[in-house]
């Protein structure tokens, strides 16, 4: 009753500030449109007008791009030095974006206009730097181990059974799962602390995070895994909806483009209902927060 009580208190919330949600997509599209458009004017440099384009057209030439010279390195060397700006960037303005999110998810938020985001995503800026910095440490560090730890079964000596890459294969998925399950919702009580408490320590809310998610765990990781398989088979329709889309003409390009923005509109305030269902859940399970609201 808790999860469900949690997660529809966290819709109504994620709800009332859904005209947020326009605020954190229309960061992301600038974000992109940034790396984009200057890769555009490269490409259509690199490849003019030539018969090149007709012949990618069918897929990946590995002949076309390697006889494109120098311009080829131009285009590898932008796309390196972008994505590493669009991770760098992504990563700051998340912190921003989330600090102000879950600032207005709590019950102790004034309101759930622009005014108030940014006061609390400036406010809690460094504390969810810290929080995304070391619980990505920690993901990337644990995913790397099972990935390891897999593969050096796969390289035993001898003859592996199918059936043994198979289950293996099974309980890679399955850790990573968990390992992601438990490290977002580290995240995320973390974060949800720190727009309560007003806390400027990220380390202090990364110990509150653990000791919330396994002080707490039952609850915590079923609410977690409700909303993760949600959103994974809204994705995964989308996808085969997508997929499925090959638009003939102009028109159906910009609908196409649409569409897709309106699918990551819904993926964002999915995302918010996550972060304020866990708020939700947290400000039950302690006292001394829930009375502090």
């Amino acid at each position: 009753m808790k999860i469900l009580n949690s997660l529809r208190s966290g819709f109504l919330r994620a709800l009332a500030a859904r005209r947020l949600v326009l605020v954190w997509w229309f960061t992301l599209f600038i974000l992109v449109i940034l790396f984009v458009y200057p890769l555009r004017s490269i490409l259509g440099g690199a490849f003019g007008n030539s018969m090149i384009t007709e012949r990618l057209a069918g897929g990946i030439d590995i002949d076309v791009l390697t006889d494109l010279g120098q311009n080829f390195r131009n285009i590898m060397a932008y796309f390196s030095a972008g994505m590493l700006f669009i991770y760098l960037a992504g990563f700051f303005l998340n912190a921003f974006i989330t600090a102000g999110i879950f600032g207005l998810l709590s019950s102790r938020a004034t309101g759930t206009g622009s005014e108030e985001f940014f006061r609390k995503g400036a406010g809690n800026f460094w504390p969810n730097i810290v929080i995304l910095f070391i619980v990505s440490l920690i993901l990337f560090a644990s995913i790397a181990i099972v990935i390891v730890l897999t593969m050096g079964l796969a390289a035993t000596p001898g003859r592996v059974s199918e059936g043994v890459v198979n289950l293996a294969i099974g309980l890679t998925v399955s850790v990573s799962v968990i390992i992601i399950a438990v490290l977002l919702l580290v995240a995320d009580y973390a974060r949800a602390w720190v727009a309560i408490e007003g806390n400027k320590s990220g380390l202090q809310a990364v110990g509150f995070g653990f000791g919330e998610t396994f002080g707490k765990f039952g609850s915590s990781f079923f609410l977690m895994l409700i909303v993760i398989i949600i959103q994974v088979i809204f994705g995964l329709v989308m996808m085969r909806i997508l997929s499925g889309w090959k638009p003939s003409s102009s028109g159906g390009v910009f609908l196409l483009l649409i569409v897709s923005q309106l699918i990551l509109y819904v993926r964002l305030l999915l995302k918010m209902w996550r972060y304020a269902s866990v708020t939700s859940l947290m400000e039950k399970n302690n006292k001394k927060i829930a009375e502090k609201i």
